[in-house]
């Protein structure tokens, strides 16, 4: 049920000969129990759009309804549901907050005794125990504002509307205030909450909108806004690694989660999708740029993205032998044996621990016999940027043609065995 709906509301001002549109066509529905937010700058449009919900204003144009009733027919009602917590707060100063409550639960209808019972359970809720004896004009800034709040939930209201409630509070006055509004919360009231403090709304609100010159120009969960915006920040320090910052943004541009990269040779701030899971991806891409600079290595995206693909059919070429061998010998320990002999010397006779150039000639001719070798020379001169080298298209050929067989051989090999 929608406790509160707004559709299509218009509120316009004159001021002098000019007509000033306050409220251009807001449309919002707040579910029962919702604490909603309503996010924007300073004459945006918060504080007309929450004193046409208090009755404290009357709509020009469109229907508004709050816990069901109309507010242009059924006002008196709508009041007699509602709390309304103002910016400024509503209390005098010679009267003593006690006072304050009473005369606020006897003009809801509260009797004498339920009054006092009323106020001592809020007195206990909200630790005013101490000051509540005392004239208002003695109170803090958050004693007042406790106070405020007192009065606008002294008779139990289904909706309370808070118009920036923390404003000019200090830090601990506002975080004990952000306290006292969720255990509200917590009870079942619908709180409706104008703020221009992006933490209050994102650490207080279910969903929330954010209004601007009169319109709603954004409305979700916090979590969704901040996604749809900008998403989550991750800031790298550069410092130690001086001239990495250039490749580090190239490389990092190629994820599709990353939105846009800021920052200059120091650090780097990367805005993506959701910084929980993007981070492992950015760390490997970052280490990568690190690890190759200081050996010479300078790296190109492109080159890099085929040396992947080769690294790939590589793979389908190893473990595709392994599958066959596997299933032709149906023996665990001679598989592994076979495995033991040929591995290493094909590994060293690849050339990726040492350059083959260094190693003894009779090496050097096993070497060339060595498929994987041409993949290790065709996957250096990618890395390098050498994408034209003739290194490149021999490595693909023969780990391509090699790849093609290993996957023929353990498909045949499948067969046989499900026969």
């Amino acid at each position: 049920m929608a406790m509160i709906e707004l559709e299509d509301v218009w509120k316009r001002f004159r001021v002098r000969r000019a007509l000033v549109e306050a409220v251009c066509g807001v449309t919002l529905h707040i579910e029962k129990g919702e604490m909603f937010g309503f996010l924007g700058p300073n004459g945006a449009g918060k504080t007309t759009t929450l004193r046409i919900l208090a009755t404290l204003l009357s709509l020009d144009q469109g229907l508004a309804c709050v816990a069901g009733y109309d507010l242009a027919r059924q006002s008196e009602r709508v009041r007699a549901c509602i709390g309304y917590v103002g910016q400024s707060g509503s209390t005098g100063y010679v009267a003593t907050g006690r006072e304050h409550m009473m005369l606020q639960a006897r003009v809801y209808g509260m009797s004498k005794s339920a009054a006092q019972q009323r106020m001592e359970e809020l007195a206990e809720q909200l630790e005013m125990a101490s000051f509540l004896d005392r004239p208002v004009r003695t109170y803090s800034g958050g004693q007042r504002r406790r106070l405020d709040l007192a009065l606008g939930i002294v008779h139990r209201p289904q909706v309370l509307f808070l118009d920036e409630p923390s404003l000019g509070l200090d830090p601990q006055s506002r975080a004990r205030l952000w306290e006292e509004v969720r255990k509200l919360h917590a009870t079942g009231t619908t709180i409706f909450l104008t703020t221009h403090y992006l933490e209050e709304a994102d650490i207080l609100c279910d969903r929330l909108a954010i209004i601007d010159g009169g319109k709603i120009v954004a409305e979700g969960t916090p979590e969704l806004l901040k996604q749809q915006i900008a998403g989550d920040v991750v800031t790298f320090s550069l410092a130690s690694f001086t001239g990495t910052s250039s490749q580090a943004r190239q490389l990092l541009r190629t994820q599709p989660f990353v939105r846009d990269i800021q920052g200059d040779e120091q650090q780097l701030q990367v805005y993506v999708e959701h910084g929980e899971k993007a981070l492992v991806v950015l760390l490997q891409s970052l280490l990568l740029v690190i690890v190759a600079l200081p050996l010479g290595v300078h790296i190109n995206l492109a080159g890099f993205g085929l040396t992947l693909v080769l690294m790939l059919l590589l793979g389908i070429c190893v473990s595709s032998c392994s599958y066959a061998l596997a299933l032709a010998l149906k023996d665990e320990n001679a598989l592994s044996s076979l495995l033991n002999t040929f591995t290493l010397p094909v590994f060293l006779l690849s050339g990726i621990t040492l350059p083959l150039t260094l190693a003894p000639p009779i090496l050097r001719t096993l070497a060339e016999l060595n498929p994987f070798a041409y993949a290790v020379n065709a996957a250096r001169t990618l890395f390098t940027g050498d994408l034209a080298s003739g290194a490149v298209s021999e490595g693909f050929l023969i780990i391509g043609v090699l790849a093609v067989i290993a996957l023929i051989w353990v498909t045949r090999s499948f067969r046989k065995a499900a026969i």
